[in-house]
Parts: structure tokens; sequence; C-alpha cells
């Protein structure tokens, strides 16, 4: 078994060599943690722990678990792919989607405008009303 801390030194052209993006995803349910044991498995490596090391989706599908289609990478890999793709979205912005940008303001203290001037402080937030 390869030590994953290990195999994450290699080139990210090493670390890819096994994609195969001309097979189809497979989307099975579970999460990325049912994902990352089908890859340690797939690549014989031991399971990343902490941080540091990402599950990356080569095909951008994050419900997808064939293996040819997922590689260990680093957090700024995965960031810099996924700002590539249109696929990364700030706190802010996934604030924003979540809550709406009114709720998003009140939750960061700060009712602003749309161009991003301080317009009034708030002083007390109720996060019951927000939810």
């Amino acid at each position: 078994m390869i030590k994953v801390k290990e195999w994450i030194l290699q080139s990210k052209q090493i670390r890819t060599q096994h994609l195969d993006l001309e097979t189809d995803c497979v989307e099975r349910g579970g999460n990325s943690t049912n994902h990352r044991g089908v890859l340690a498995q797939f690549l014989n490596t031991d399971f990343p722990k902490g941080i540091g090391i990402d599950l990356c989706h080569a095909c951008h599908n994050s419900s997808c678990s064939n293996p040819k289609h997922m590689y260990w990478g680093t957090r700024k890999e995965n960031v810099a792919d996924a700002r590539s793709t249109g696929s990364h979205k700030s706190a802010w912005e996934n604030t924003v989607n979540k809550y709406g940008y009114e709720n998003a303001c009140k939750m960061n203290a700060l009712r602003l405008t749309t161009n991003g001037d301080v317009v009034k402080q708030v002083d007390t937030i109720d996060l019951k009303s927000i939810a």
C-alpha cells in the first residue's frame, strides 16, 4: 500500500495517469467520504486523514464515484480546477445563494449596497428570523 502523503508528492501528471474520461460517470450515491474510499482502494493508497489532500473529480461531477474520474490532489489544485470550470463559489456567494442577498448582509452584520458600499452597521442580528 502506498502512503497517500508520498503519492501526493508526485507530479500531477503522474497522479492522473489512471484517468479515463472516455468512460461514463458512475453515480451510486454516497458522499465524498465514500468516494475517497473507492479511490484509495483503486490506487492502493491509504485513506488521507485531515486536510491538505483532496479528492478531485476530473469529470467535474462531485456525485461521480468512478475511480477513473478521480485523483488525489492538493487543495490548491482542487480550487484552481473548480475556478477554471466556474464551479467554485466563494463563501459569500454560497451564503447569498442559500439565504438571499439581504439575509446574507445581515449575517455579515452589514447592510451593503449592490456595489459593496457600507450603508449601515447592524447592531444585532436575529439568526432565527433568517433561517
